[in-house]
């Protein structure tokens, strides 16, 4: 299942965390790389001319987990 990345037209994320971008209206999978201490997936997405790195899981749970008290993820709005 795929649905479109929030802020990102042409980028779409799977429920499994596989990322697929839009080039010349073709649907192509992105690959992902680790941060430097191998913990995270992370994927570069460019809007308006600008690189973004985002974190994969962070993506997924923003796609796919209902979030409606509008919780960031940051432990500090508990």
């Amino acid at each position: 299942m795929l649905k479109e990345i929030t802020g990102f037209n042409g980028y779409f994320i799977s429920n499994t965390g596989e990322v697929y971008g839009t080039r010349n209206g073709a649907l192509y999978q992105m690959h992902p790389f680790f941060d430097s201490k191998h913990r995270y997936k992370i994927i570069k997405l460019s809007k308006n001319h600008r690189t973004y790195a985002k974190l994969i899981h962070r993506l997924v749970a923003e796609a796919f987990i209902p979030n409606p008290k509008k919780f960031t993820g940051s432990q500090s709005q508990r």
